[in-house]
């Protein structure tokens, strides 16, 4: 509503100034833009606190900023959803027994944590096998001591003992980041098995990726489902509203679309309110000025 007032007020103005001889039609665009004024102060100032704390919290909803704040902690806001005293609330992502080594391995927002004396006591892994903040989507036991690990940082075989991280994709060992970063280049979804019993994961970007040199034997996607599939429209407003819809005109750049877009918002939001203010008070001024004379 207050962009499209804006808008209005702002094209209002132009065709005020282009009518001057024009009297009829200048009264009634002075008239739309009153009324656009008068509404579009009147809830502009009052849902400017909203507007200020949505837009300027949005712009840490995704990349790059999201990545600046992603080791922050704070203390649970009161009142809110996450202001409970159960301490798994949102924070448990995965969990598993282990019976070689009688213990339950669980994964959190957090890291890898286990406990042997069914949850009396619970620790956190000394060293941590990758696993994106979104959760793990792979978690499974290949023997006594390495586990299979997917989740959007990629694939990896993981060594209870030693720590060590293998990614099984890129055929390579893991090194953790210092920071923590945007997601792997592949985004593990799921893992399974061809026709031919031959190991295989699904990549969120990709689709079915081959693990190991054998060619995988998995079906191509129907032809009639890539033409009859239609998009959810929820899937279409999610692209628009990322900006991940402007990706071929801007390229990687368009991650920076949300964070400026935000940022100039916050900005328009404060310029609107002073405007406004600066109004409203020298209309308060001259109202106080006039009673004055009419008194005297």
């Amino acid at each position: 509503f207050l962009s499209v007032t804006g808008l209005i007020l702002y094209f209002s103005q132009i065709s005020i100034r282009k009518r001057k001889n024009e009297p009829k039609k200048r009264k009634k665009t002075k008239k739309r833009y009153n009324w656009n004024l008068k509404w579009h102060n009147k809830i502009g100032w009052t849902t400017t606190i909203f507007l200020l704390i949505t837009t300027a919290t949005g712009i840490f909803l995704r990349p790059p900023f999201l990545i600046a704040i992603a080791e922050a902690k704070v203390g649970k806001l009161p009142y809110t959803v996450l202001d409970t005293p159960n301490p798994w609330y949102d924070l448990l992502r995965r969990i598993m027994y282990v019976p070689s080594e009688k213990m339950f391995m669980l994964s959190t927002f957090e890291g890898f944590y286990y406990s042997k004396d069914n949850f009396a006591t619970i620790e956190k892994f000394e060293k941590q096998p990758p696993g994106s903040v979104m959760g793990v989507t792979v978690l499974k036991q290949l023997d006594d001591k390495n586990f299979l690990i997917g989740s959007f940082d990629g694939l990896f075989e993981w060594n209870l003992q030693t720590g060590i991280a293998f990614d099984i994709i890129k055929n390579e060992e893991y090194i953790a980041p210092v920071k923590i970063g945007p997601p792997g280049d592949f985004k593990i979804s799921g893992y399974g098995f061809d026709r031919k019993n031959q190991k295989i994961a699904f990549d969120y970007t990709f689709g079915v990726l081959q693990i190991g040199e054998n060619e995988i034997d998995f079906p191509e996607m129907s032809q009639e489902i890539l033409d009859k599939t239609p998009m959810s429209l929820w899937g279409a407003a999610l692209e628009v509203h990322t900006g991940r819809y402007f990706k071929p005109i801007t390229g990687k750049f368009y991650i920076l679309i949300v964070p400026l877009v935000g940022i100039f918002g916050v900005f328009i939001i404060i310029a609107g309110f002073v405007i406004w203010f600066k109004y409203y008070r020298n209309k308060e001024s001259k109202k106080k000025k006039r009673n004055l004379k009419m008194s005297n």
